[in-house]
């Protein structure tokens, strides 16, 4: 009986003569001779099954045994017998004459179970083992297969593979998640050799690693990080507080003592509103340890820092005065017009419920972006825009720029705050979300954090700058968001953070493609806020007053030629860059009113609730980009079209490069059950097709764009739902 080696999940078996006649008679006692192990399977239906017993056969030459089957170190010839159950197909050759019979490819559905026989000789062999062994060709081949593949589930060979070659994966930072896995996290000597090989800088503190000492030095790790790295992945830290078995554990502990200590507000304020959120959302073993850690912020947060306490609750005030006004108009039956009257009269009311929403009673830092000072909304600067929900556009009045250290005396206490909310009915929607499953990794973001530093740095110095110019006249400037009710933020909130991380991977690499990466926070299960990005339009807008043609927005909004040459290489750019990301990450729902420009030529997207590959339209095209999006680059011949091409192609390469920090990044906001989960990873996984070499990914990306350029089903329905929104 002879292994396939081409096909690592499965054998092939042949049996001659009379003794292949028999065997197939008494397949449940049958005793055959391999000279290779098997891994991971798949199962069929079975014909025949018979209990295989395997005897494999290893000569060593050294005095250390380095063989996972072998039990003994021992010079000479080693024999290990194990019992592997197998299940058969039968299938007479045509050579019949010559009595043979083989017997068909087959997969074993117990492969993957654990083997308490390779459990033990991973025990007995960890004292004689080489430290320097290196792995032969073939070894390194299947090495390679697994680090490489992130959603790949780890059979017992994987992990005795990962484990014997550990010393030589130290320097390789994708095996980091591969071998923690092979790790026993109940055996304090394996964890010991592992912490002595010191893979742990980046520190572990998913589900999956439940040891102590593992999650105590992803704290450590932690320890090093700056306020401003851990504001990056603050959502996804505190995603990770679900797998701690209370709120005193170290990681919530942690966060809050950082937030606390911090002298930037913003910090805690990201925090805070994380936890908040997640204190609705978990089921209910879970929800205790948000409602715990809520409780505990808040009275530390009296008691350390009144007034951070102070800003928290001015926000409270703020958007659950927010939500009132949106459920008072929502009542209202009517077109976005006759909303939008109903809301400038309820906010211009001088005497009326909203009046306070007019001139607040004290000044109120923005939840979405801190660093804001906002003392109240300009009615007449507001709208209502034309969707199912009725989201609002707000315009808030900024104030001079105050620290959060200064003197308490200004503005209420909570206990007044408290008093005011006492004439109105809020109400908390409670929820329960599927447990996600346990993730493979929630430090690993770390590993971007590091990547991303730098240009972190850059970005807070550009921020402050247009900070400092946005203040020249502060008490009459003005910030707008889009305020929305009844709708599920977490999800925008994720994508537009995937949006960032990419973006910084990029410029790391010096590629700028001319993303928008708004900031979104949500408030709630139901409601949040998002920065209005100014000077921009729906593309359906600029179509339809432009005649069909975006260069002529271009030309109308850029005086002079060199502008006119900036905005187009900036439309181009963002083109490109969005289109590989959409890509990647399967958003859906495409059409030309989520799709936005500004006057500079910076396009795109917003509303992302449908991700991974999911569309309520039929048959979408794999990438959303229309004819006239190329014929504003001057057509599919031209030189824009080119360039547009190659920046596609080199954003699609370098974020294949990154796959698997970005499907790990991924996987700990997933939601749903473990099958749901496995598949949304396998849907992006798939879409970086890493089993291509960078010369075929790019060409199986041109393939899909060219396409979805030739494709007019998808303008069909955009004026379907031109006509769906004009009665709204």
């Amino acid at each position: 009986m002879g292994i396939d080696d081409k096909d690592e999940h499965r054998f092939t078996a042949t049996i001659n003569g009379s003794n292949g006649m028999s065997a197939a008679r008494g397949a449940a006692s049958t005793t055959t001779s391999i000279v290779s192990s098997t891994t991971t399977s798949a199962a069929t239906t079975p014909i025949a099954t018979m209990a295989t017993t395997t005897t494999t056969t290893t000569t060593t030459t050294s005095s250390a045994v380095n063989t996972p089957s072998s039990t003994t170190p021992t010079t000479g010839t080693t024999t290990t017998t194990t019992t592997m159950p197998m299940t058969v197909v039968m299938d007479r050759d045509k050579g019949m004459n010559q009595s043979v019979w083989n017997l068909l490819t087959v997969y074993d559905p117990e492969a993957q179970l654990s083997n308490p026989v390779a459990m033990k000789d991973k025990k007995l062999l960890k004292h004689f083992e080489d430290p320097h062994i290196k792995p032969n060709p073939e070894e390194r081949e299947r090495l390679e297969k697994i680090i490489n593949s992130p959603s790949r589930v780890l059979t017992e060979v994987d992990k005795q593979l990962l484990w014997r070659f550990r010393n030589q994966l130290i320097s390789n930072n994708k095996a980091l998640t591969k071998f923690l896995r092979c790790v026993s996290q109940s055996s304090e000597e394996e964890v010991d050799t592992a912490m002595e090989l010191h893979l742990f800088r980046i520190g572990l503190l998913g589900g999956q690693f439940e040891n102590p000492k593992i999650r105590s030095y992803g704290i450590e790790v932690l320890r090093k990080a700056d306020d401003i790295e851990l504001e990056s992945f603050i959502m996804q830290l505190t995603q990770a507080i679900r797998f701690e078995s209370s709120h005193t554990a170290d990681l919530p502990q942690f966060l809050l003592d950082r937030s606390l200590l911090s002298k930037d507000f913003r910090l805690l304020n990201f925090f805070y509103w994380s936890v908040r959120v997640q204190s609705q959302a978990e089921e209910e073993s879970q929800a205790n340890i948000y409602q715990e850690l809520l409780k505990d912020i808040e009275s530390k947060l009296k008691l350390r820092r009144p007034v951070f306490a102070m800003e928290i609750d001015r926000q409270k005030w703020l958007v659950a005065e927010l939500t009132d006004l949106s459920e008072t108009i929502s009542k209202d039956k009517g077109r976005a017009e006759d909303k939008k009257a109903r809301l400038i009269a309820l906010l211009s009311d001088p005497v009326g419920r909203f009046s306070c929403l007019k001139q607040f009673p004290y000044p109120v830092r923005m939840p979405v972006r801190p660093e804001y000072l906002v003392d109240g909304i300009i009615h007449d600067k507001c709208s209502v825009f034309k969707s199912a929900l009725c989201p609002f556009l707000l315009c808030f009045r900024r104030v001079r720029e105050e620290t959060p250290n200064q003197s308490e005396t200004n503005g209420p206490t909570s206990s007044s705050i408290d008093s005011m909310d006492e004439s109105r009915s809020a109400t908390t929607a409670t929820t329960t979300i599927t447990t996600t499953i346990k993730t493979i990794i929630i430090i690993i973001t770390i590993i971007i954090i590091i990547i991303i530093k730098n240009n972190n740095n850059n970005n807070n110095n550009n921020n402050n700058n247009n900070n400092n110019n946005n203040n020249n006249n502060d008490y009459h400037d003005t910030y707008r968001i889009i305020w929305k009710n009844g709708d599920d933020l977490r999800q925008d909130q994720l994508i537009i953070q995937m949006i960032k991380v990419m973006d910084d991977l990029l410029k790391r690499v010096n590629l700028d493609l001319c993303l928008t990466p708004y900031p979104v926070l949500a408030t709630g299960l139901e409601n949040g806020m998002l920065e209005f990005v100014e000077n921009s339009k729906a593309v359906a807008t600029i179509l339809r007053d432009n005649d069909n043609d975006i260069s002529r927005y271009l030309l109308d909004n850029q005086k002079g030629k060199r502008f006119i040459s900036q905005s187009v290489d900036t439309f181009v750019r963002s083109c490109a860059g969005y289109c590989v990301i959409t890509f990647l990450l399967g958003i859906g729902d495409r059409h030309l009113d989520n799709l936005l420009m500004t006057k500079d030529g910076r396009l795109f997207h917003i509303d992302f609730g449908f991700i991974y590959g999911e569309d309520p339209k039929p048959w979408p095209p794999p990438m959303k980009i229309c004819k006239p999006m190329i014929d504003a680059m001057g057509g599919n011949t031209s030189q824009n079209y080119k360039l547009f091409t190659e920046h596609m192609c080199s954003c699609y390469l370098l974020l294949r490069k990154s796959a698997n920090l970005l499907l790990n990044l991924l996987s700990l906001m997933g939601q749903g059950d473990m099958e749901t989960m496995e598949k949304n990873l396998n849907f992006v996984h798939q879409k970086f097709r890493l089993d291509l070499d960078d010369q075929q990914a790019a060409k199986s990306l041109l393939d899909l764009v060219k396409r979805s350029v030739s494709a007019l089903f998808p303008k069909a329905v955009d004026i379907i739902h031109d006509w769906a929104t004009y009665w709204r």
